[in-house]
């Protein structure tokens, strides 16, 4: 099986011999950890720039500013999905789960260091109208997890036989 991600103007190609993605490098524990929470601080990061100049909107628009964010957020979620998932060999549905988690976890950290200070919300007001929002990021990481653990461990989806 070939796997190909474009990046732009490069392409990655990884095959796939046996139980192991050729051109996968095999990461520490550590390492991962660390992948984790840089992915998280970025994936927390560019949402909060991406609003810096929008902010106008919370007061005229804020239905439209909350979709922008949501989807900013959606489409660098996704991709960092896609890059974490690219160096990991086994246990998919755990690291699916160990990286919604993570991501969870430093998006609220940052938002109580950065962002609860900006905005004068009380905590269950952040929760009701951010915080919570932040759970969503199971669905595709453990989904990703899911699959590609069914997928190249030879299960299939669903039971099926990955043949």
């Amino acid at each position: 099986m070939m796997v190909k991600v474009f990046f732009g103007t490069f392409t990655i190609v990884r095959r796939q011999t046996g139980n192991h993605m050729v051109g996968a490098m095999p990461q520490s524990r550590p390492r991962q950890m660390l992948k984790r929470l840089g992915f998280g601080g970025i994936l927390w990061l560019v949402p909060y720039v991406t609003a810096i100049p929008l902010m106008p909107l919370i007061q005229s628009d804020p239905t439209f500013f909350k979709t922008i964010m949501i989807v900013v957020g959606t489409l660098v979620g996704g991709l960092l999905a896609v890059l974490y998932f690219l160096d990991v060999e086994k246990d998919f549905l755990k690291e699916g789960i160990l990286l919604a988690v993570v991501w969870i976890v430093v998006n609220w950290l940052l938002d109580f260091v950065a962002l609860l200070p900006f905005t004068k919300q009380s905590v269950p007001r952040y929760f009701m109208e951010i915080g919570l929002r932040y759970i969503a990021m199971v669905a595709p990481t453990v989904s990703l997890g899911y699959v590609l653990g069914r997928k190249l461990e030879g299960r299939g989806i669903g039971g099926r036989n990955a043949a």
